[in-house]
């Protein structure tokens, strides 16, 4: 049996988190290009059939379909079902759209979005279709913009006719999936590179803000819209991030409750953090080199070596010459972090030509994040590769942290160490161990628990 070291929860206590050093390793399992992935150029994860385990939903293109398949419970897929959609769908994702707990889908089609609801098991029904007006969709995500408990969406766009503006809308939902636009906000006009949109909290409002990219001729900008708390955006800042950007995230990365952003910028072969000073005003913090290669198509934070801190993936397209392809493989950057936002390189995975996508998830039920990749042949979506890699890695022993959290502190322990047990104990020197019996909270890469000043102190431990 084995335990961290013991931590009493005392507000004023200031804990050093330790660092490990540890090789990754993965290995990988790719799907034939068949009927179930023909054309997919991207993909969720999402427990679709209410089992535990994530599924795969891949969006397929050329066919105007989604493929739902489920997992075995050992990171296998099988194709369960195929359902038709818009348009040349791109994009795919997994929300409860109608409030019954049940993860549903969202497809973005050319100029329209398409919503289907789920029985629970897996079994999906077409719910409404969302018009786009001469815009078509290049980046999708949700949240509840407007604090009415209902999931909205936010799509960036480029337009369908050349030298038209590139927008961002954020669309409500009645609360039954039905999507109305209720936001329509003009980027700089003639992109070079397809925008880019995410939520998130920059200014420490409690609110969903809107964070923005755009890339012009003389690079990559971001644009933060603060919300109101009713869905109503106002600019708030703008600021150059790079020679070549075409992705970026948005996570805590240094630990001090704030929203930083995560730029990979293939002109530079750079990754930056920006750090954020809680007002939403954000500085460079530092760089880490991620490799060369055509551009850096996606960015994702996931704990990739159990440390309870947010590592990163990073996609590198393979280097294609000026002639005809073939083109040199893609890579995925894997960059540790030591738990102040400053990132090293842990590995560097050969992947297929033009990796467009990457997306962690905890796949095959060992504990350990592993993560999905897309890749497009040289000849386009017909030429895709779907390809899971499992995190084979010896992971550190989980440890207990404090974070601030206003008035209180937040107890916080890496999410893959499913086998251990936070038991707590009002006094040291006594046997009075038990389980923790309040409510924990797992956001997938971390697992926590709060308290107040109000509470009596108690020491807390994990133990297996």
């Amino acid at each position: 049996m084995r335990s961290t070291a013991l931590l009493p929860c005392l507000c004023s206590v200031a804990l050093a988190i330790p660092v490990f050093s540890q090789s990754l390793t993965f290995t990988n399992l790719s799907y034939d290009r068949g009927a179930a992935y023909f054309s997919t150029p991207t993909v969720a994860l999402s427990d679709v059939s209410g089992d535990g385990r994530l599924d795969l939903i891949c969006a397929n293109f050329f066919d105007s379909t989604l493929s739902v398949l489920t997992n075995t419970g050992t990171g296998r897929f099988t194709l369960k079902s195929t359902l038709p959609v818009g348009a040349n769908p791109a994009l795919v994702v997994s929300a409860d759209v109608n409030g019954d707990s049940k993860a549903d889908l969202v497809s973005g089609n050319a100029t329209t979005l398409t919503v289907l609801t789920n029985n629970g098991a897996g079994d999906f029904a077409f719910k409404s279709t969302t018009i786009l007006t001469n815009q078509n969709p290049i980046s999708l995500t949700t949240a509840d913009v407007n604090a009415d408990g209902r999931i909205d969406l936010v799509t960036a766009n480029i337009p369908v006719f050349p030298e038209s503006d590139y927008t961002v809308m954020v669309f409500t939902n009645n609360g039954a999936g039905v999507f109305s636009q209720s936001v329509s906000l003009r980027l700089l006009p003639f992109s070079m590179v397809p925008p880019a949109a995410t939520t998130a909290d920059v200014n420490a409002d409690g609110r969903p803000d809107l964070v923005c990219l755009d890339n012009l001729g003389a690079g990559g900008f971001l644009l933060i819209y603060t919300n109101n708390g009713s869905g109503v955006f106002t600019s708030n800042a703008f600021f150059r991030v790079g020679a070549s950007v075409s992705a970026f995230a948005a996570d805590d990365v240094n630990g001090d409750g704030r929203v930083d952003l995560l730029v990979p910028d293939a002109g530079n072969n750079l990754l930056t953090v920006w750090t954020n000073n809680g007002a939403g005003v954000f500085a460079t913090n530092n760089s880490c080199a991620i490799g060369t290669g055509e551009s850096a198509g996606d960015v994702k934070v996931a704990d990739l070596n159990g440390d309870g801190k947010p590592d990163l993936l990073v996609t590198r397209d393979g280097t294609c010459p000026a002639s005809d392809p073939p083109c040199d493989n893609g890579s995925v950057i894997i960059l540790t972090n030591n738990g102040t936002g400053t990132f090293a390189l842990a590995a560097a995975i050969t992947a297929g030509v033009w990796t467009v996508q990457v997306v962690p998830g905890e796949v095959n039920n060992d504990g350990k994040m592993d993560f999905v990749c897309v890749n497009h042949g040289y000849t386009g979506y017909a030429n895709n590769t779907v390809v899971e890699y499992f995190n084979t890695s010896t992971l550190a022993r989980p440890s207990l942290r404090f974070l601030r959290s206003g008035t209180g502190m937040v107890l916080q322990w890496p999410a893959y160490a499913g086998n251990y047990v936070l038991e707590t104990n009002a006094a040291l020197g006594t046997a009075n161990w038990g389980a923790y019996g309040g409510v924990i909270y797992n956001n997938g890469m971390n697992k926590s628990i709060t308290n107040t000043p109000s509470l009596p102190k108690a020491y807390y431990r994990l133990k297996r």
